[in-house]
């Protein structure tokens, strides 16, 4: 990237919050912000404008790129050494666990810059028992493939505290052998330990690590989102029909959807549609706490004739806070409609 503007403060933005400096890496394909004070355990948005290569054009004019601020309660190495990761996450040594055992490859990982994470693996019949307060957590597994280097040689289920987090998994299916790959799911602790198991369906199974962080805390009530984007609920702009960024979204939408009511995210937020043959999907994210989020459907928009019935269960979906829902298409069903209900 062209240096004077991979340093300009200027060309960055994250509501709430203000950028104080920019300081390019060294290879110019990154940077490092220092910013104001931001909140624990919240979703932030950062603008990213200007910012040009050596060409002088800019790159990804717009972009917006949406994350939420997150402190990492454990993190462990399997199959390997404690490490500290490029992010500055101390990773422990292979721990709490019972069978398998390790490998480890000297190979270059790709897509990462931790490649100590993903180079080391416990593989074959093995759970992890790992000791952790009660509460909301995210669990990101790390995985590569670093012995097959052809689809459908390693299949596999991982399971968190009972629940399937990820069925199916081929890993070099996915992405290639010698590259990092991550899951992330929710999961809630009530018994002081985190179980994760695996589930062998072809070969042995294997994971390179394991990140917990806690569960951002979406708003609990409107006034504060207002307060939190715009100094008080009275505030200009601050109205639930307002759309101060022009996006389309209105302020009480950007509240029950997480997004930033000062950037124009729209694209990044909203709920989006997908079809196939067999279902109809709808992803979307939650962005406020306590409240319901429910998928209906219906095959002639007419108000009495939305219905739950047969819409598939929640599914956690990247990024954190996305989920999905589908509805099967039925033989002979022409046309089907779902919306999103939000309420109590």
């Amino acid at each position: 990237m062209e240096a004077a503007s991979l340093a300009a403060a200027g060309n960055y933005a994250i509501g709430g919050a203000s950028i104080l400096s920019a300081k390019p890496g060294a290879d110019r394909k990154s940077v490092a912000l220092a910013t104001g004070a931001l909140f624990a355990n919240r979703a932030y948005v950062l603008a990213v404008v200007g910012v040009r290569d050596l060409a002088g054009d800019a790159i990804a004019p717009g972009t917006r790129v949406p994350f939420k601020t997150q402190s990492t309660v454990l993190a462990i190495n399997f199959g390997g050494a404690a490490f500290t990761g490029a992010d500055g996450t101390s990773y422990l040594a292979d721990q709490y666990f019972t069978g398998g055992a390790g490998y480890a490859t000297g190979s270059p990982i790709a897509s990462t810059s931790d490649d100590a994470i993903y180079q080391s693996v416990r593989y074959g019949n093995f759970a992890y028992s790992i000791p952790i307060a009660n509460g909301s957590y995210f669990v990101t597994l790390k995985c590569s493939e670093i012995y097959w280097s052809a689809n459908a040689r390693r299949v596999f289920t991982v399971t968190v505290e009972g629940n399937s987090a990820v069925t199916d998994l081929d890993i070099y299916a996915r992405v290639g052998a010698n590259a990092a790959y991550d899951i992330t799911v929710p999961v809630t602790i009530a018994d002081g330990v985190l179980d994760l198991g695996v589930i062998a369906l072809r070969d042995q199974p294997n994971l390179s690590g394991i990140v917990i962080t806690d569960a951002p805390a979406p708003f609990t009530d409107f006034p504060s989102w207002q307060s939190f984007y715009f100094g008080s609920p009275a505030a200009s702009g601050a109205a639930a029909g307002a759309d101060p960024d022009g996006d389309g979204l209105d302020n009480a939408r950007e509240f029950l959807l997480g997004s930033d009511p000062t950037v124009a995210d729209a694209a990044l937020f909203a709920p989006t549609l997908s079809l196939d043959s067999a279902k109809l999907t709808l992803t979307y994210r939650k962005g406020a706490a306590g409240l319901s989020y429910r998928v209906q459907w219906s095959a002639t928009l007419a108000p009495p004739n939305w219905s739950a019935a047969g819409v598939e269960n929640e599914v956690p979906f990247s990024p954190t806070d996305t989920y999905r829902r589908s509805v099967p298409i039925l033989p002979g069903e022409t046309r089907k409609f779902l919306r999103l209900e939000i309420g109590p």
